[in-house]
Parts: C-alpha cells; structure tokens; sequence
C-alpha cells in the first residue's frame, strides 16, 4: 500500500519569504515531504491526489504560548481538579486547536511528556506538542496560586496545576534537571508578577539573578533554552542580560528593552489575544476580579510595546496564551497584529519563525523537502484576507499533519 499522496495545483506560500511563490505541486512520503515543484512536473506510480484547485497551500501552523491544561481562566482552581478529569479536558482542547490549523504548540506552563506522548501515539487528536512541564515560579510568585490562608504545602511537579514552587539555586538546579528528565524542549520561569495571579504586583521582580542564571545554565547545557513570563522593563531587560532566550508577554517595553532584544539575538512572544478576551470575558471565563483590575494596568500599554519590537526588527512568534472557554478565540491573534504588522510577517511568526524559536527548522514552519507533512489548503489568499484563518477552520479545505489528512473536503 502507498504511503505517498500528491498534492496538485495549490498556490504555495513561502514561509521564508513571507510571499505567495506561484503554483506548485508537493509529494508527500510516509509523515514528510519528499519533492515540491511546477504543476505537473511530480511522478509518482500509485500515489494518492489531491487536487487543490488553485487554493493557497501553506504551512500548518504554529502557536508559541498555550497552555493546554488550562480549562478554567481560574487558575488557583485548577489545583483542586481530578488529573483525569484535566486530561480530558486538555484533549477537548487541542482537538480544537487542531480543527483551527495548528499543528504544533509549545506548551508554556501545565502540558507534560504524558501528553506529549499521548498525541505522539495517536491517543489525542490534537497538534505535536511541545512542552516544558509546570512553569517555575518563586514562593509568592505569578505561579503560586495559593491564597493567604492556604496551608504552607508548595505545589510541586506532580501536581496538576500549572505551577511548581521553586526556592533558591539548590532547588532551581534540581527543578530544572527534573523538567529535562521529563523530555521538556524549555524551562519556563516566571520573572514579573502576571494578571491570573492574585496577590502579587504586575511590576514585581521575581526570582533572584543567582537563580535565573542557574537556570539558563541548566537548560543550556541540556541544549535547550529558558523562556520567561515578564511584563515590565525592569524585570525583562535583566533576564535578557542573564540569557533568558525568550520572553512571554512583554506589555511594558521601554527603547532599552528593544535594544538588548537585538543585542542578545532574543525572541519575544506577544500575547494580545488573551488581554482582549478577558477584557471582553473575563468574568465569564473564571477570571477573579483582582485579576480584572491587573489587566487594566498592562492593556493599555500592550500594542505599543508589541509594534515597537515589531518595527524595530525584534524576532517575533505567534501566541495566545489562552484560558478554558477563551481557547476557541486562537485565531482571533492574526486579526489583532494586523492593525499594526504586515500580514506576511504575521503568517511567518506562525509558521517558519515559530520553528526557528522551537530550534525545528526544516522540520515545521515551512513546505519544504524533509520538513513534516504539516499542510493547509487555503480557500483563498490569506495575505489578502487573514480572516481566512478564523471561523474555527471553516476556510480550510485541508488540514494535514504528519502527511495524515485530518480534514479534507477536497475528495
């Protein structure tokens, strides 16, 4: 039996380039793919076709910051869930994202290898994940959801919430050697106070230098990386300067941030969509009313910061960081960054730039021989319209992962 299938006559999108290269056949072989070239130029006996009909084909796409064990925008009560009950939840929602086009995720606090395996072998429908167990947080800190009056037990790597309370170089040592034990492709820590978090301030600074570089130290020598959750300056431009690669959010950028971005080769993933959402529902979605009134403080400053990255030629990836019923508005990013960024630099952050900050190009973010058979039939052109990737998947005639079609309504 065949392995193969020719994709025919769609209208490639080159995620290096950032532009439509014109009509183009592709040959998919097992999960890759094995030649892209002119219409009609592709032989192969016995391969199954698929006809694209002039539909714009592309790269299935990436999202840098989710979090696929988040059910509810009520963090703190996530603790108290059954794991399975968790789980379940969690491949509800990455079969959505799958449904959306996403094809891969990197999970920024909460996924874990069990999940990760889990999609690997096929036992959840859902996009490749990428993860780095819990997101390390100080005593107090934006991932410690404990109330006051909670008891002084601190959420640890078997625990089901997002966090894992981490004091100190000892334990920050030992914390992130666990996580890369556990097949984690970054160490995720926290570094500012965040809007979810209920007692601690926006703008504080979290972890010590010590303990963030002993984690770049750890993750570095594992050859992989530490990204950061940050809003303010202050904490953001001393994490870059101890060689966190990437920072989450970034709300409240000043010039010199922006300047040690480029100086240090640093990625930065905005995450817009979550800040309009819970500003629209957040109530509705669980989020207490102290974190309503956190959001207030870095909304306002949160487009600003992104386009000044953006014009000054900062790396940039797509995320979401999206919570519990909030999850179906992933696409609802591309529209946001539109109002400042050109649409084929957006779809280049979710495709090509994505896999460069997960250190997988060649394998995803691009349609290319030897990369994965991650594949999207367009109706239409998205660079002209770029709300041809919302509606849930409606104007995706094809969504394929691994050289497996998922969706096709094409034959």
């Amino acid at each position: 039996m065949t392995t193969q299938t020719l994709i025919r006559n769609g209208l490639l999108f080159d995620s290096r380039a950032g532009l439509l290269a014109g009509e183009r056949d592709i040959l998919v072989d097992g999960g890759r793919i094995r030649e892209v070239d002119g219409c009609g130029t592709i032989r192969s006996t016995g391969a199954r076709v698929i006809d694209l009909r002039g539909r714009t084909v592309m790269p299935g796409l990436c999202d840098a910051h989710v979090h696929v064990m988040a059910g509810s925008a009520d963090l703190a009560a996530l603790d108290g869930w059954s794991p399975y009950y968790q789980a379940a939840k969690a491949g509800q929602i990455m079969a959505g994202m799958l449904k959306r086009g996403f094809t891969t995720v990197r999970d920024t606090g909460g996924g874990d290898w069990g999940l990760q395996l889990a999609v690997e072998h096929g036992l959840i429908a859902g996009p490749r994940l990428i993860q780095g167990g819990p997101v390390l947080s100080p005593t107090g800190g934006h991932a410690d959801f404990r109330g006051p009056g909670a008891a002084g037990i601190d959420p640890c790597a078997c625990c089901t919430g997002l966090g894992r309370i981490v004091d100190g170089v000892p334990e920050m040592l030992r914390a992130c050697r666990d996580a890369i034990r556990r097949h984690a492709g970054h160490i995720k820590l926290v570094i500012s106070g965040g809007v979810s978090s209920e007692h601690d301030p926006i703008t504080a600074m979290q972890f010590s230098a010590d303990e963030i570089r002993a984690a770049v130290e750890e993750a570095e020598s594992a050859e992989i990386y530490v990204t950061a959750h940050g809003h303010p300056a202050r904490a953001i431009k001393r994490a870059l300067k101890l060689g966190v690669r990437c920072i989450e959010h970034g709300t409240m950028l000043d010039r010199d941030c922006i300047d040690l971005f480029l100086e240090k080769d640093a990625w930065l993933v905005p995450t817009m969509s979550i800040l309009e959402c819970l500003h629209e529902r957040g109530p509705e979605a669980g989020l207490p009313q102290r974190s309503m009134e956190k959001l207030a403080a870095v909304r306002p400053t949160a487009m600003a910061s992104m386009e000044m990255a953006y014009k000054a030629g900062v790396k940039l990836a797509y995320g979401t960081d999206l919570l519990g019923i909030l999850h179906d508005e992933q696409s609802r990013e591309f529209r946001i960054r539109a109002e400042v960024m050109a649409p084929g630099d957006i779809l280049q952050q979710a495709t090509i730039n994505a896999a460069r900050l997960f250190n997988r190009e060649g394998d995803l973010g691009e349609l290319v021989p030897g990369a994965r058979a991650d594949i999207l039939a367009i109706d239409g052109n998205p660079l002209e319209d770029l709300g041809l990737l919302e509606g849930q998947g409606r104007h995706m005639a094809l969504v394929m992962k691994d050289g497996e079609a998922v969706k096709n309504e094409l034959n």
